[in-house]
């Protein structure tokens, strides 16, 4: 059974974005992002060495420390289970695929949900996600939020202006 071993985990940084170390073997890393999880990927030696250690988030530290799960984190659990019984389905996608397609077919969802819960358990160490606080969606594209400020224009600035070009 794959161990969500909390005591030894590693987090490890690129490029700003920060990764769970999973698994390591004799040619490489297997890590998933701890920010946006979603299937574990391989990192090479050779690569892995653009990688910077980091401490562990704090975050991350909370969440392990909860002893009791409720009956609905019990229910996720016992879906993503059998995943975890087996090192194969975290480095192999098409066995993890049709386990989760089976999974999903024996208690009626989705694999997409399954493999969901499975990549944020991987990553995280939780069962259910966090809601995004209006700060982080704001975060996640400045960009964007500044695009609409400077070109979007509302009914009453656009009528301002036009009266401004009336007179004129």
């Amino acid at each position: 059974m794959i161990q969500n071993n909390f005591e030894s985990c590693c987090f490890v940084s690129r490029f700003g974005e920060t990764y769970r170390l999973l698994l390591r073997e004799s040619e490489g890393n297997w890590l998933v992002s701890w920010e946006k999880p979603s299937a574990p990927f391989f990192v090479s030696d050779v690569n892995f060495s653009d990688f910077k250690r980091v401490a562990t988030p704090e975050s991350f530290l909370l969440e392990t420390q909860q002893e009791e799960l409720t009956d609905a984190q019990r229910r996720r659990f016992a879906l993503i289970e059998p995943l975890l019984r087996e090192q194969c389905y975290l480095t192999d996608r098409k066995a993890r695929n049709q386990l989760a397609a089976q999974i999903a077919g024996e208690n009626k969802t989705t694999s997409k949900r399954v493999l969901r819960l499975f990549y944020r358990y991987l990553a995280t160490g939780r069962l259910s996600s966090v809601p995004a606080t209006e700060e982080a969606r704001h975060k996640e594209n400045p960009l964007f939020d500044r695009t609409i400020r400077k070109y979007y224009f509302s009914s009453k600035r656009f009528g301002n202006v036009n009266s401004r070009n009336k007179g004129k």
